[in-house]
């Protein structure tokens, strides 16, 4: 495919990209508002954040839970970047349980015939989990505001997405849950908001950047920096069931003289 990378091939692959980015995106979120309860912070923090619990009883390992948060949000706030009062008592608030995803955005500087060019990268297959309103955006929005920033609103829009990074990771059922649904999940950092781990949902089918020289060729005729990537066509090919695959893999284990021989 990338031998004949040319601007037709470009223009078509858009096109197929932005049908299946619609769909996915579509159905990725009914999927969160369905799952929406599992994404609760007291299903981990219990009455170490507020609103609390909706039952009686204890956590188990919501201590443990809340003194990582506790860690994520000390090592964030003690650097330049963030510059937030070095304390993290509970019970921590939020405002909103409802997931919600934002598309991911990346600087990227496209080389190519001598010439450099500072873009904006777009993965539309490719989301951050957040709780709504408090997105990587809003974050990166707000320390950009530097001395001037309002710190309740910087405290607040970072504790948020610390808050869905750990109750996604002390709840491995629901990442497998997201998993078998087509949605990988990894925790990784965003360029510009220092180390702190975000929540990403990949979807089952990967995107790449056009080569260098139609970026920066298309950027300057439209006059935007920013440029989306495309769908790599042989991960639609390729994409298989994973439950049909692992109940094949144990048939091929206990009945194999009975599956046909083109399984």
């Amino acid at each position: 495919m990338e031998d004949r990378f040319d601007m037709e091939t470009l223009l078509t692959l858009r096109k197929l990209t932005t049908a299946v980015a619609e769909s996915l995106h579509d159905r990725l979120s009914s999927y969160l508002v369905t799952l929406q309860p599992l994404f609760q912070p007291p299903r981990v923090f219990g009455d170490h954040v507020r609103p609390g619990p909706t039952t009686s009883g204890t956590v188990k390992g919501a201590k443990k839970a809340f003194v990582e948060l506790q860690d994520s949000y000390l090592k964030l706030t003690r650097t330049k970047l963030y510059n937030l009062p070095q304390s993290l008592d509970g019970p921590v608030s939020f405002s909103t349980s409802r997931p919600a995803i934002a598309r991911v955005e990346y600087p990227y500087e496209a080389s190519a015939g001598g010439r450099t060019k500072s873009l904006t990268a777009i993965s539309p297959l490719r989301w951050v989990l957040t709780y709504s309103g408090f997105t990587p955006a809003r974050l990166a929005d707000l320390l950009a505001q530097g001395d001037q920033v309002n710190e309740r609103d910087l405290t607040e829009t970072l504790l948020h997405l610390l808050l869905m990074t750990s109750v996604v990771q002390h709840q491995p059922d629901l990442v497998r849950l997201l998993g078998d649904l087509g949605f990988g999940v990894e925790a990784a950092p965003l360029p510009g908001l220092g180390d702190l781990q975000l929540t990403f949902l990949n979807a089952p089918v990967g995107t790449r950047r056009a080569p260098d020289e139609l970026m920066i060729q298309i950027s300057e005729v439209s006059g935007s920096p920013a440029f989306e990537e495309v769908v790599r066509l042989e991960d639609l090919l390729a994409m298989r069931a994973p439950l049909k695959e692992e109940l094949l893999a144990q048939a091929r284990e206990h009945a194999a003289a009975l599956l046909p021989a083109a399984e």
